[in-house]
Order: structure tokens, then sequence, then C-alpha cells
């Protein structure tokens, strides 16, 4: 196999770090412990205060019997509690586990199970999933709860009363494991993605470069604390010593934006989903004071052509696409540093080396649909599956390489275009049809808030094209729209790629990271053939 252009730019990191003392204690020690660090509902919380707390649960942790390598699990909705107590768990040594607030019982049972946590974090209104499943988690301990508790759990309030607020940071190695993020579990049970010290320290570099932060910034990234891409923000925000707006509870788009106008947030990170809702509020850079706002960056899943240029012309400032996953944070991005090309995913950062594979594994020719893979010395690349090694053998069928399982191209002035997952594009009349191609030519029509693609079985063509669509305010569904829609598609692209079923809908499923749940509509369809249904208009 032919070795693919890499590149001479090293990221450097410590020997030793630990990210609870790169967040808090590192800005101490320069002598702006006074600087607010976190915004939340009316309170200004600085480096020290949150220092302060974040060593009160740590001691109160290791008082508990919690030491180095121990993983503690969380299932709570954002605040400064939650967030003290995840830098508190990786302070001391311990694992901090956050998970999904919308995972049920199998979810949070594997979770436990599957981390060992010796303790679990709650809140009142998600801890009774947790007891439900707590005979059946011999590891866990104790279980600290934020609010009421529902029986034996343990008051955070007591958790940290007559504790010290003072504490050393472990003297972690770089390469010790900081934390485990649980997938949201689209393609089964949900898989632990371990993170180190090391990829998160390193993963703030490149994102901080992607969004161009200074320490004068106000930083929203409005998901919870769960999801790979708000902990790539956060460990931007973190090299920086920038602050962050704090955002509880589930992503609304006009909550958003009374963030961006209450806080005067300069920088925003969102889905491409979010940004579609913002744009899909009539006069929305009208109604709310967003001249703070000086750039937008965008992740999750690739920003449509017409969604970035929308929001430069109404918002008034460029929107910065990357590429990233839980196993791997941003490997790709647009930046200030060289025009935006619409629909692209960027170019690689300086020292993460990544290339497009055909199937055979040798590079390919600009414009070549291959498999995007990342090189396993890669400073932001994830340590391992939690308990599932075979996991890691599947991802590694290019030797070297972890496959991200995306299928994408590279031009020939090196920006990245993503085609779609692998197993997630739609095979009829033997072609491949990217959901994304298909999805971005429906959104050029200005009636349409969002599209998911998907095949529909078909027993003589194998699957047909259906298209879901919600539609902008003031649209009706009806049969001419939908052949409106046809017809749009069917100028643009090739004709097996016109969709044949067009089903309205009021939402679009979402994963609990804000994507658009592709998986639970072709589900749909699966069950709906087995029945002999057809919904929506059929052409």
């Amino acid at each position: 196999m032919t070795e693919p252009l890499l590149f001479d730019i090293e990221i450097k990191i410590p020997e030793k770090t630990n990210i609870a003392w790169e967040a808090c204690d590192r800005r101490v020690e320069e002598g702006k412990g006074d600087g607010v660090f976190l915004y939340y509902a009316e309170r200004k919380i600085t480096y020290r205060e949150l220092q302060g707390l974040q060593n009160r649960i740590g001691n109160a942790l290791k008082k508990l019997g919690v030491s180095p390598g121990d993983s503690v699990m969380f299932r709570a909705v954002n605040s400064p509690e939650l967030f003290a107590s995840i830098l508190a768990t990786m302070k001391i040594g311990a694992i901090a586990v956050p998970s999904q607030t919308l995972f049920k019982e199998r979810e949070v049972e594997h979770v436990l199970n599957s981390s060992d946590s010796v303790l679990a974090f709650s809140d009142a209104e998600r801890v009774g999933t947790i007891e439900a499943v707590r005979n059946k988690c011999p590891t866990l301990k104790h279980i600290v709860v934020f609010g009421e508790p529902s029986g034996g759990e343990i008051t955070f309030e007591d958790f940290v009363k007559d504790v010290s607020d003072e504490l050393d940071c472990v003297d972690t190695p770089s390469d010790d494991i900081a934390y485990v993020l649980y997938t949201s579990g689209t393609s089964g049970i949900p898989k632990g993605v371990v993170r180190t010290h090391r990829d998160t320290y390193s993963s703030g570099i490149p994102t901080s470069r992607m969004l161009a932060l200074t320490p004068d910034d106000v930083f929203l990234h409005p998901f919870e604390m769960s999801f790979g891409f708000i902990f790539a923000s956060l460990a931007a925000v973190i090299y920086t010593g920038c602050q962050m707006v704090m955002y509880s509870g589930r992503t609304n788009a006009e909550r958003v934006l009374e963030f961006i106008e209450r806080y005067r947030v300069t920088k925003l990170a969102g889905v491409p989903s979010l940004y579609r809702m913002m744009l899909g509020i009539r006069d929305a850079e009208k109604k709310y004071d967003l001249t703070s706002l000086k750039c937008l960056i965008s992740g999750g899943e690739v920003l449509p052509p017409e969604t970035y240029l929308e929001l430069k012309r109404r918002f008034g400032v460029e929107c910065y696409d990357g590429h990233g996953q839980t196993e791997c944070c941003m490997v790709l991005g647009e930046r200030p540093s060289f025009p935006v090309k619409p629909g692209s995913m960027g170019k690689p950062y300086p020292g993460i080396p990544i290339a497009i594979l055909d199937d055979d594994g040798n590079p390919c020719p600009p414009n070549k649909v291959g498999h995007l893979v990342v090189k396993d010395d890669c400073p932001i690349l994830f340590k391992e599956y939690r308990k599932m090694p075979e996991k890691w053998d599947e991802v590694h069928k290019y030797p070297g390489w972890y496959d991200t399982d995306d299928l994408a191209y590279v031009d020939e002035e090196g920006y990245f275009f993503w085609v779609g997952r692998a197993d997630a594009m739609i095979k009829s009349r033997g072609y491949l049809v990217s959901p994304k191609e298909v999805e971005e030519t429906v959104l050029e029509l200005p009636e349409i808030l969002e599209v998911a693609a998907v095949g529909s079985p078909d027993p003589v063509i194998g699957n047909r094209v259906k298209v879901f669509v919600t539609l902008r305010p003031d649209y009706e569904a009806t049969e001419e729209l939908a052949k409106r829609v046809r017809e749009h598609v069917g100028e643009r692209i090739a004709p097996y790629k016109v969709p044949k079923d067009i089903e309205f809908a009021a939402e679009l499923p979402k994963t609990p990271t804000g994507k658009l749940s592709r998986r639970e509509l072709r589900q749909l369809e699966e069950e709906r053939y087995s029945k002999g249904e057809i919904a929506g208009f059929r052409f």
C-alpha cells in the first residue's frame, strides 16, 4: 500500500498533564483566578470559585473511596455542579463517564457495567433509572443526587459538606484515561469511547484555531456534556482561556438566540439542524440582538451550502464547518486562514494525518470517493473502545489507520467533501445514492426547513429513494409541492437519485446530540413495508 501524504507540523503535548488542572488551576496560578469562566443563569462563576467547588468534590470523592483509575458516571442536565464534578473526577486521577440523559434503563445498565463505575452522579429527575438497575450493577457503591433524593442516595449538599477546598491535582501522565463517552447507539449498543488527557489537550488546539478563539471571547455550545462535540469545544475553551456560557436543558432555537443576546456571545457552536431551526424563525436577525456574534461553527454532520449561504446573508458572520467524531474530535475544518468553500468540510489541520483510501487501501486521486481514515498516531485519536476490542479491529481494516466509516473525497485544492456514512448509502436499481446529495438539492427550495433522505424497501429495485421533509412557516404540505420537489431534484441530479416517495412531517427525529436520526426513519419504512403500508406521496 502506498503511503499517503502526511503533515510535518506536530502538535506538542506535555509528557504529563491533567485536563482539570488546565481548566482551573492553571488560570489561578497565572493570576486570573478572579476572572469569569462560566456564565450560568444569573451567576458569574470565576476560575477560583470553580476551582474551590471542584476541590471540595474531589476531596468528597476520595473520602468515599474513589481512587485513581476508578470510573464515575454522570447522568444529569448541565450545571456548574455537574461540570465541577466531572473536572474533580479527572483531577483525582479517576475516569469521568458522562452519559446521555435520554438513555433508558438498558443503556444506563450497560454504561454502568461497561465502565465499572463505582459512583454515579444524577439529578433528581433521572436518578430513578439508575436505582432501577442498581442491583444489576455490582461495582456501583454510591449515588449522589443534585436535588431531592428518592431513596438511598446522598444529596450533593451532604456530599460536599465539611470537606476542604484545597486539593492537589494528581500528576497524571498525558496518556492516562480522562473520560469515556458512550455513543448514542444508532448502530447498536452504545460503545464506550476512551479518551485520554493527551488527546483532549490536543483537540483544543485545532478547535481553537477553527474558532479563532481569544481570551476575550464568550463561547456558547448549547448541548449536554455527554456529546463528543462539546468536549472538543470545551478543550478549545480550556486551551484558550476564554469565557463560556453553560446551557442547560433541551436545545431550542429561540432560547439559543436569547442566550446570544443576553450574554453577548461572540462564538457559537451548533449542529446544522439547530441552524436550520434558527433560520426558520422569521426575522430572527431583527428580533434578537446578534451584533456580538463574530462567527459560527458547525459540526455533527455536514452543513448544506444553502444553509451556509443563508446564515451568512442573514446573520452577517462566517460559519465554519468541520468534521469529527466522538473517536477523534475535529480532524478537518474550515477556518479563517483560508476561504470557505460551501458544502466542504474544509482541510486537515497541521499535525493531524488523514487520507482517503479505496477499498484496497490505496490513496484515492482527487475527486474520487473513498474511505476517510485517520492515522493511528494522530494526537487527537481515541485510545480504545471500553471492553470491546473486536470493535477496534472492525475500524482498523486498513493497517495503521482508523476507518471513520465515512465516505468522502478531496478536490484539487485540498478541500474535503463528505458523501455519506458507508452503511447509510441508498442502493436503488444497483446504483449507490448519497442521502447528502439528495438532501442538499431539496434544501435549495425556499419552502423546505429540514429534509432526511432514506431508502424505502422495494421488491423490484431494492430501495426507493424517499425524503421526509418539514416546511418553513406559512407553507402547506400539498401534492403540488411534492411534485415541485421531484421536478427540482430531477433538473439538477441524475434520474435514479430523484425521490420516488415524499412525506411531509411536523418534525424529524433527532439523536440526543441533535443530528437527524435517519436510522429511525429507515426502521419506520421497514416496518411499514412489512405491514404493506405506504405513507406520503408516491410517484
